[in-house]
């Protein structure tokens, strides 16, 4: 009990250490402060509409998450120091989850469960899912995701029912706070039918005593050869898949045809269920489904040839950012094709361990399957970014566990103490290195500023991520830096076909900020233009700055011909927003013009626009019947 108690107490310490910049940090311009000001506005907590919206075009489907943020708003009422507080709990409950599954699976004596929870603990692709408020997905469905694995382990050890019944009902909570963990439920498989240490295994007689390492190799360069030269993935993955064939065939004698269905089945229905799952639950929820799905399924069928290159290239780079996960980078676009034949190399592995299929090798299996869900992200066509630091993190800890289940299987417990001290003194440096490198990159996340001038700099053609910084620098009043990152971020190409007024809008805030207000006018009636009178926000910002341009003027015709511009303003703004508050406004405006008859019969109208439970009803209804005398 002492030894959990340290390891606990050490394992707590060093992630509020770590993470603590976190509780002093901004919210991100990236989602977080539009999913806080949609919060905001929420008055009752409704579980209802969480689980079933019921909404057109329906794309995430997350009530889990939801539900914590409504947590947030009717307890918290949103304070963001208790919102990354939250993240950072949710990662230390991650990492003695990793703690307590590791001492499961390897000895309870052993230092290694400790050190499998430090790794993870301290690994800087961490970084982005505890520091990001919405980066909460990760670290939820995670959780769920390890609690389910803890849960099938004791299952194995068990098999009382109750543990399996467990298990997959946190699994199903995990999926409902990020779609993402659906790749679990074969991994889940893979977990309860892992071979035990006194089962016998094919792996002795394969592939150390008849059939050596040349073979594995052989079957390496040979999938590599159809990829880099031949560009013929289609041949790659029937080459991995003789090499299957041929495993099985060897280990013929070890596995009997009833095995063979028996797994057949399992892994069978855990794929149906999957799919069932997914769509079932999705079919419930919305009542349509986002076209960006639709869209991503076009153009995964439209060339597989191309689409199993991109698969290939995100798990080996995923890999090695488990491996080596620097540059740490917010923003990932693309990444070296060379990942590619990595991945391909990892695919011959994972044969190798489907047929092992010892617990360190499911679990290896296991992170691979929890990558597998955001491949498709590489089309670019639901997410922001094609690859993201966060997406390794739920692989992390099966990786990280899989290799502390081989070192023990090794016999490291068995090692003399110099050994194993060396070893320790190893890991130790290695914590460190990990952790320093995560501060460091804690501390960026801390302001917007730094966090999307590290972007740039390692994005630089990434026009949305210009607008992000230019966004930070404008609110913190560094006008000229601002107007610089617009000029670069017109200079860059742009792929769009439709016209989008985001930077041209950030460029009139700008000059509003700056006074140029006449300037702010003239780009105001250019995306006028373009818009086609389309966009509300080119009237609500000419209102906000034509009183300021009223006050400025000595004309008195330049009155004039603001105030009429503004009418027209207040009446373009209505018929596209239809918010009965634009009409009361413009019924003050037109009271300032003394137009009291005018305003009477509008305050009249507005009346009846408002709700009978909105209180700016009861006013236009005085105002009216007292203009109207």
């Amino acid at each position: 009990m002492s030894l959990i108690f340290r390891s606990l107490s050490i394992i707590s310490f060093i992630v509020l250490i770590l993470y603590y910049p976190a509780l002093f940090a901004e919210t991100s311009l990236l989602d977080d402060r539009g999913m806080l000001t949609g919060l905001s506005s929420l008055q009752h907590f409704d579980l209802i509409s969480v689980f079933f919206p019921q909404s057109n075009s329906g794309l995430y489907y997350r009530p889990m998450i939801y539900v914590s943020f409504l947590i947030d708003r009717f307890i918290w009422n949103l304070d963001p120091a208790i919102m990354h507080l939250e993240n950072i709990l949710l990662h230390l409950a991650n990492t003695l989850l990793v703690f307590f599954i590791a001492r499961l699976i390897i000895s309870k004596t052993s230092k290694l469960p400790l050190f499998a929870a430090l790794l993870f603990a301290v690994h800087p692709v961490a970084s982005e899912s505890v520091n990001w408020i919405s980066g909460r997905t990760d670290l939820l469905a995670t959780m769920f995701v390890l609690a389910s694995t803890y849960s099938i382990l004791c299952f194995r050890h068990s098999k009382r029912i109750w543990w399996l019944v467990a298990s997959i009902v946190t699994l199903i909570m995990g999926i409902l706070a990020k779609e993402t963990a659906i790749g679990f439920i074969p991994a889940l498989v893979f977990i309860m039918t892992s071979k035990r240490e006194s089962d016998s295994s094919i792996t002795d007689e394969l592939h150390i005593r008849k059939y050596p390492l040349t073979v594995f190799l052989l079957v390496c360069v040979l999938s590599l050869f159809a990829a880099l030269l031949l560009s013929q993935y289609f041949l790659s993955i029937a080459i991995v898949l003789f090499y299957f064939l041929y495993l099985l065939w060897c280990g013929r004698d070890h596995l009997s045809v009833a095995s063979l269905k028996k797994y057949f089945l399992l892994f069978s229905c855990s794929i149906i269920s999957l799919w069932a799952l997914f769509w079932g639950i999705r079919k419930l929820a919305f009542s349509s489904q986002s076209p960006h799905i639709q869209r991503t399924l076009a153009l995964l069928f439209s060339d597989i040839n191309h689409t199993l290159s991109l698969f290939f290239r995100g798990a080996g780079f995923y890999a090695k950012k488990f491996i080596y996960p620097f540059p740490l980078s917010f923003v990932i676009r693309d990444v070296s094709p060379y990942y590619t034949l990595f991945g391909i190399i990892l695919l011959c592995l994972a044969v190798v361990l489907i047929i092992r299929r010892k617990l360190p090798d499911s679990l290896a299996i296991a992170g691979f399957l929890m990558i597998a869900p955001v491949l498709p992200l590489t089309f670019e066509s639901i997410a922001w970014t094609s690859y993201a630091e966060r997406y390794v993190y739920p692989a992390t800890p099966f990786w990280i566990l899989s290799l502390i289940g081989y070192a023990a299987s090794s016999g490291f417990d068995r090692l003399s103490s110099r050994t194993q001290r060396w070893s320790l003194i190893a890991l130790s440096l290695l914590v460190i290195i990990m952790a320093v490198a995560t501060f460091q990159r804690n501390l960026v996340w801390q302001t917007n500023i730094p966090l999307f001038r590290d972007s740039v700099e390692k994005t630089p053609g990434y026009k949305p991520l210009r607008g992000l910084y230019m966004a930070a620098l404008f609110e913190k009043e560094l006008y000229d830096e601002a107007l610089q990152q617009y000029r670069i971020a017109q200079s860059l190409p742009t792929i769009e076909i439709k016209y989008n007024p985001y930077f041209d809008l950030a460029y009139v805030q700008i000059l509003i900020a700056k006074k140029e207000f006449d300037e702010a006018d003239r780009q105001l009636d250019l995306i006028d233009n373009k818009m086609a009178g389309k966009e509300p926000a080119v009237y609500e910002t000419y209102l906000e700055i034509a009183p300021r341009m009223i006050l400025k003027t000595v004309d008195i015709n330049e009155k004039k011909r603001i105030a009429e511009k503004m009418l027209v303003s207040y009446n373009k703004w209505y018929d596209l927003k239809k918010d009965p508050m634009i009409l009361y406004r413009k019924g003050q405006f037109l009271l300032s013009l003394n137009k009291r008859v005018e305003a009477g019969k509008l305050f009249a109208r507005v009346a009846k626009a408002f709700p009978e439970t909105n209180s700016y009803r009861g006013y236009s209804e005085k105002l009216a019947k007292k203009l109207g005398k």
